[in-house]
């Protein structure tokens, strides 16, 4: 750590860290990242939508998008060994090219999350209501379940980011065992129809179309996994355990995803026909075999999208407050609960705003369409963040950490991880899609437009100023 400068902690804030240093570990950080990834939920809702759109071949889908975010992985994990910070990817852009790009990327950044959360709370009623409906016979408006149970994630991660990450760990670990156990069973009672077909690029729907189609659920299914980075103010040293919690717990998520699919199209015999049919092809295919725990997999989706939200709460909540504390944002989203010591304020700005995106447009196109749209242009708006951040990362070892400047990891790793993103974004947003995903790239280029736009007036106002980084010293000394 000699070779890395110590950082002023008030750096780019007269607050300097108004929140509680010092209090997550690093199992913590594995955990949030790890809750995050959601994967009892993913396999429940988002297979159905990938199975139509890349067919049996959607294992290969997630293998494809899981290597891609690999490579980016390594670009988050180099940065925040170097400057750890709430702000992550807003934070890393803005010091490798200043507040010129620092100020519209923070903005940029601040609206993909709120997008993504707004994509996820229509999941959560869903789930919810058929939980509710399953179990007990009681029919509640997905839109109501949908406002009690993020709203009260939200008010949680206000109690304190320990509660939170704590719970969500839990429920992570729960649906995990409960998602391998269904898995393992649909393997073993459907041997004989175990074969190469899910792995084969040549039954993939419309070719490279349908990869197109399906990659960005595949890749929303595993962003979470980037969770840690902006819990950095509030970690144990912080440059070593934030790079192997993201790491660790991507790697976890490729693996439950690929393993879980994989079971359930060798489960429906690769019959894509009769895959699509149920809604939740994983829990029809292996409730029969689990007799009376069946009750399990609704359970496991239900505290999936607890964890998940709780997770996304405290993610996206410090990256606004972060942003907000640069000036890019308004300033009083910046402002931490007096006793908690948590970003209350963009917490609850993050909540409501993404619950009224939901209800709009899910009551507008229907809950099932609402995350498919809003998840899809939330996915494309954050690999377009993530090719920023590969850019970034070569620039600043070169100019700024010449000393620790490695070919492979700081040059060739975030080359590959450009091509593996942006190939993919470019298929999920050709006009060659089908509508609205047709119109999501101009929708992506605009709102680029409107947050460079805001930047610069943010700037010229004399309003932006450098986000907060991390001091390692700091935390160690009271660690």
């Amino acid at each position: 750590m000699s070779d890395i400068p110590a950082v002023s902690p008030a750096e780019g804030s007269p607050q300097g860290f108004a929140l509680r240093v010092n209090t997550i570990t690093p199992l913590r950080l594995f955990a949030a990242s790890a809750a995050n990834i959601g994967p009892a939920i993913g396999v429940a809702f988002y297979f159905g939508v990938i199975a139509s759109a890349a067919g049996v071949a959607s294992p290969l889908v997630f293998i494809v998008a899981g290597i891609g975010f690999l490579f980016h992985v390594n670009t988050s994990a180099q940065f925040s060994r170097s400057i750890p910070s709430a702000g992550s990817y807003a934070a890393f852009i803005g010091k490798t090219f200043g507040r010129i790009a620092g100020a519209p990327v923070g903005i940029f950044y601040a609206l993909c999350l709120t997008l993504i959360t707004a994509g996820f709370a229509g999941v959560v009623g869903d789930w919810g209501a058929i939980s509710l409906q399953a179990w007990f016979g009681v029919a509640i408006p997905w839109w109501v379940i949908m406002i009690v149970l993020v709203g009260g994630a939200g008010a949680l991660c206000v109690r304190g980011v320990v509660i939170s990450t704590w719970l969500a760990a839990g429920f992570f670990f729960f649906e995990t065992a409960v998602l391998l156990a269904g898995a393992g069973l649909m393997l073993a009672h459907n041997h004989s129809a175990i074969t190469s077909a899910p792995f084969d690029p040549r039954n993939l729907t419309r070719g490279a179309l349908g990869l197109g189609l399906a990659f960005p659920i595949a890749l929303f299914a595993m962003m979470g996994a980037s969770a840690a980075l902006p819990l950095a103010e509030e970690a144990q040293k912080p440059r070593r355990s934030l790079p192997l919690a993201v790491y660790s717990a991507t790697v976890i998520a490729i693996a439950i995803f690929v393993i879980t699919i994989w079971a359930t199209m060798v489960a429906y015999h690769d019959n894509l026909s009769a895959l699509t049919k149920p809604a939740f092809p994983f829990v029809s295919g292996a409730a029969p075999l689990m007799g009376g725990g069946s009750f399990l997999l609704y359970l496991a989706g239900f505290t999936s999208s607890i964890a998940v939200t709780l997770a996304l709460a405290n993610q996206s909540a410090r990256v606004i407050y972060s942003v907000s504390r640069t000036g890019a944002l308004p300033r009083w989203l910046g402002d931490v609960h007096p006793s908690f010591r948590t970003p209350w304020k963009s917490t609850i700005a993050l909540v409501t705003s993404a619950l009224v995106i939901a209800l709009i447009v899910g009551v507008w196109q229907g809950v099932v369409n609402e995350f498919s749209y809003v998840a899809t242009l939330a996915v494309a708006v954050y690999v377009v963040l993530l090719i920023f951040s590969n850019i970034a990362l070569p620039f600043f070892y070169y100019q700024q950490r010449r000393s620790m400047f490695n070919v492979w990891l700081h040059a060739v790793a975030p080359a590959i991880g450009i091509v593996a993103l942006g190939y993919p974004l470019w298929l999920t947003v050709t006009p060659a899609q089908p509508a609205p995903y047709s119109y999501f790239g101009l929708i992506t280029l605009a709102l680029m437009v409107a947050c460079a736009c805001y930047g610069a007036y943010r700037i010229k106002q004399g309003s932006h100023e450098s986000h907060v980084l991390i001091d390692q010293e700091v935390h160690t000394a009271s660690s």
